[in-house]
């Protein structure tokens, strides 16, 4: 019997559908968020592929978030270790806290 575990997030695909989109002409994203704690972006692949990159929260209103995709590192449930940007599927942003959590995306932008 595995443990229950806690989680909280949220994401969204990037092609209605579930169908892939090229990122690979971008550097990165920069999300634009107020928290009090820390949220984890990841950003999925076709193959199963899950890649990921730390968001500190914490501060007063909303903060800028530059993230690059070749900063991104392959999660524990990742299928591969490559990121593939060409047929990426979809952005999670998730909780480091589920059990006292609140955060609020006011823009997600590419770069």
């Amino acid at each position: 019997m595995t443990a229950p575990s806690t989680f909280a997030g949220i994401g969204l695909q990037l092609v209605p559908g579930g169908a892939t989109y090229d990122l690979s002409a971008y550097n990165g994203v920069t999300v634009l968020m107020e928290s009090g704690q820390g949220v984890h972006f990841v950003v999925e692949d076709a193959s199963g592929g899950y890649f990921g990159a730390e968001m500190s929260g914490g501060g007063s209103g909303s903060l800028s978030y530059p993230i690059l995709f070749a900063d991104l590192t392959a999660q524990a449930n990742s299928q591969t270790s490559t990121l593939d940007l060409a047929h990426a599927t979809q952005l999670e942003f998730d909780s480091d806290t589920p059990t006292a959590y609140g955060f609020a995306i006011h823009d997600v932008s590419l770069f």
